[in-house]
């Protein structure tokens, strides 16, 4: 009697040892390998090796895919199936990047023409605004914004950049402010000292807008570099570009930039 409880005892452990060797509590045919399970993806056998039933939604919950068992052809490879699951219909895919603002795009031209400038150190520029291709004394709050982006640009890109709005004194206006910057000639100094001068043209058509800027040498015209863009007239361009108009006076003001060397401010009259 004690022989056969010790036989019976030995029987087990053999068998236990047969069962977590086949996977853990899985199944087992006559052969001893688990019995597969179905795989929820692509309705091919693959094997799951886990002592309960697999849920349906298993493979999207965990990403775990196993591949066939030995021997039994058919199977896809584990990479294969979980690409048939990225590529489920109404799977997640990471949203594109947003398009570039405006001022992102005004400042990307501006980087590329401070780039390709190859000025010294000691050599400044100046900063004209952008004007309407087909009227050079027409420009409008988008121009005015282009040349404001552009100093921003040019000054961060380590360039010396002369603003000739500067007054040579704070303006006091009563019952408005403290003001330094002007476009009355009356008020500015008339002869600054800069290397190369920037200008800009936008034109629209075709419900786009044409941008076009160039970095002049101002002893001789010679481009030094030159960019351009194009924009979708959206609500935000056609709004900056509403209120575009030519000065009363057909014949402008003029404020004197040299060709270099040191500014030489002289007082209006």
């Amino acid at each position: 009697m004690k022989k056969f409880l010790v036989l019976a005892l030995g029987l087990a452990t053999l068998l236990s040892g047969c069962v977590a060797a086949g996977g853990g509590g899985a199944a087992l045919d006559f052969s001893g390998r688990p019995q597969p399970a179905e795989n929820p993806v692509a309705g091919k056998n693959h094997v799951y090796n886990l002592p309960h039933q697999v849920p349906s939604d298993y493979v999207y919950r965990t990403e775990r895919i196993f591949p066939p068992p030995p021997g039994q052809g058919g199977g896809e490879t584990a990479a294969g199936a979980l690409a048939a699951v990225v590529a489920e219909p109404g799977a997640r895919t990471p949203p594109s990047p947003p398009p570039a603002g405006l001022v992102e795009r005004i400042r990307g031209l501006g980087t590329d023409l401070a780039a390709a400038s190859r000025l010294d150190d000691d050599q400044s520029v100046t900063v004209s605004t952008f004007v309407n291709l087909n009227n050079l004394y027409a420009t409008s709050g988008f121009g005015r914004l282009l040349g404001e982006e552009m100093i921003t640009v040019f000054r961060n890109a380590g360039l010396q950049v002369i603003d000739v709005r500067k007054t040579p004194s704070i303006l006091i206006r009563e019952n408005g402010g403290e003001y330094g910057l002007s476009r009355d000639m009356e008020e500015l100094s008339y002869v600054h000292g800069a290397h190369a001068m920037l200008v800009g043209t936008y034109r629209q058509a075709a419900g786009q807008v044409f941008v076009n800027a160039r970095l002049l040498r101002n002893s001789d015209g010679m481009v030094l570099s030159a960019a351009g863009m194009v924009l979708d007239a959206d609500g935000l361009v056609r709004e900056l570009l509403a209120d575009e108009k030519v000065p009363l006076s057909r014949r402008p003001q003029t404020l004197k930039v040299s060709s270099g060397g040191r500014p030489n401010p002289q007082p209006g009259p």
